[in-house]
């Protein structure tokens, strides 16, 4: 990671019109102009150090968020559009193609038929968000999203293989030259985006599962506590009326049964007030920003499957990616695409997921959310996508 940074910092620098010359062990010795210099808070001549060990007289550059922060202002927002031909890596076709077609596309109640396998093109949509979940605690980090242009197929189950493609060093993975053949390619920028908001908060949640557990943990740990609390000054005006009531005087058990109502009443707002601030205080607010977005165009195995369900039948495709060696999984067709088991509705041949094909809320019939996208068909309940 450490020569990466370097290598990042020093074209980054150069590209800004200082000079950086690396050198070691881990280090990067620059001049600065004026305008960067203010912008990374340093001198005119600098030795920046990328190892845990800093030499005397050298900076120190991390991945911390004040770094982040400069390196991010001088950038600007260079880099967040990119274009990368990937070529073919060397390996050829799987050997069984029925096998892979086994193990990716299930049908829960449908059949079909390998078709053929060809030679193709394809685009794909990468895209980069940065999240910042902030409770009593802060946590950031990543979060990525893929698409295959040529059918709407998600590749995120392998999104890290493709970002290592993407950063390989020159070879298997270099750009390649040329205008690469023309090709199918299907995409709504409208159902992306809606397709996004219904993926981000599922990605993000599952990124800060273990930081949400803890956050819990310490929540019910607290709520315990305060509860416990309580319940141990309610038990003291119990205890102070059950004392009065033993000495046998009604009016001093009248008056202190009117003294213990308010308190308990004291008690009840006291509780209610500092759950409220518990709550409040382990509430948690996530900001997300889009990074980078990468449009990658790559070499396919295009597996032609003609589904067949009762009577009808339908012609689709997958594409198996030789520079990651996975087929994507099927796109759900009504923009649900959790799981990777489909259904196929029978008015359309829709290929959806388990959601997509949910029961209605209110009259409890599965319906197609492909086939109809805003409400049931037997009882016009709207639904939520």
């Amino acid at each position: 990671m450490s020569t990466r940074l370097r290598t990042f910092v020093g074209n980054l620098l150069e590209s800004n019109d200082a000079l950086a010359v690396p050198v070691e062990p881990s280090g990067l010795e620059v001049i600065l102009p004026e305008s960067v210099q203010r912008t990374l808070n340093l001198g005119e001549h600098e030795t920046l150090a990328f190892s845990a060990e800093v030499p005397a007289g050298w900076r120190r550059v991390a991945l911390e968020p004040e770094w982040l922060e400069r390196l991010g202002e001088l950038l600007g927002e260079r880099g967040r559009e990119g274009l990368l031909r990937i070529a073919a890596p060397a390996g050829g076709a799987p050997s069984h193609p029925e096998r892979i077609l086994e193990h990716r596309l299930r049908l829960n109640n449908a059949v079909y038929r390998l078709q053929g396998v060809e030679e193709g093109w394809t685009r794909c949509l990468l895209h980069t968000f940065r999240y910042d979940a902030v409770s009593d605690e802060k946590r950031e980090g990543l979060v990525h999203l893929g698409r295959n242009l040529s059918n709407g197929g998600i590749l995120d189950p392998w999104i890290e293989k493709w970002l290592e493609v993407c950063l390989a060093p020159m070879g298997d993975a270099a750009p390649a030259a040329g205008r690469e053949p023309e090709g199918p390619e299907t995409h709504d920028a409208k159902e992306w985006r809606r397709l996004t908001t219904r993926l981000l908060p599922r990605l993000t949640q599952e990124r800060l599962l273990p930081f949400l557990r803890g956050l819990r943990r310490r929540q019910r740990r607290d709520l315990d506590r305060l509860l416990r609390y309580h319940a141990d000054l309610r038990q003291e005006v119990w205890n102070r009326m059950a004392t009065v009531a033993r000495k046998g005087d009604a009016a001093k058990l009248e008056e202190e049964r009117r003294l213990a109502s308010g308190r308990m009443e004291a008690i009840a707002r006291e509780y209610q007030a500092k759950t409220s601030d518990l709550y409040e205080k382990y509430a948690m607010s996530i900001r997300m920003e889009r990074v980078r977005t990468l449009t990658l165009t790559s070499p396919v195995l295009r597996f032609r499957v003609l589904v067949k369900r009762r009577k009808g039948e339908r012609l689709i495709h997958l594409d198996w990616h030789p520079p990651i060696r996975q087929m994507e999984l099927p796109p759900c067709e009504a923009g649900l695409p959790f799981g990777e088991e489909r259904t196929v509705c029978d008015e359309a041949l829709h290929l959806v997921s388990g959601e997509g094909f949910a029961p209605c809320e209110q009259c409890e019939k599965p319906f197609c959310r492909a086939c109809h996208p805003e409400a049931c068909p037997k009882c016009r309940q709207r639904w939520t996508g």
